[in-house]
């Protein structure tokens, strides 16, 4: 399905997408209809883009990241806090056996 993208959005999907990236859409539905060369009346079915959300980094290079971060953003029009904070390790990686819990240790 043909997906059409306007203004500054279109040149962030040119700079960020290629093909088979993936991106979530949301938008609406448009038909539309033409006479194509042979006489013959052609329905199409297209996207119109409200906004779109790059689901994966176009290259693992550090600055490509925070670029697609900040892309991500400004795309979603979210708040100016970030959430490029370190992946922590797994406190529980090394861990033998069950981890025993009490009601106590819960914060609800």
């Amino acid at each position: 399905m043909n997906i059409i993208v306007f203004k500054k959005q279109a040149e962030n999907v040119n700079k960020y997408l290629s093909k088979g990236s993936l991106a979530g859409v949301d938008g609406r539905l448009q038909t539309r209809n033409y006479e194509n060369k042979e006489g013959q009346r052609v329905y199409v079915t297209e996207v119109i883009a409200d906004s779109i959300q790059f689901l994966e980094p176009k290259n693992s290079n550090d600055t490509q990241q925070d670029l697609y971060q900040q892309q991500v953003q400004q795309t979603r029009g979210q708040s100016q806090y970030s959430n490029n904070k370190p992946v922590k390790d797994n406190p529980f990686a090394n861990a033998n056996g069950p981890i025993e819990l009490n009601d106590d240790d819960l914060p609800f």
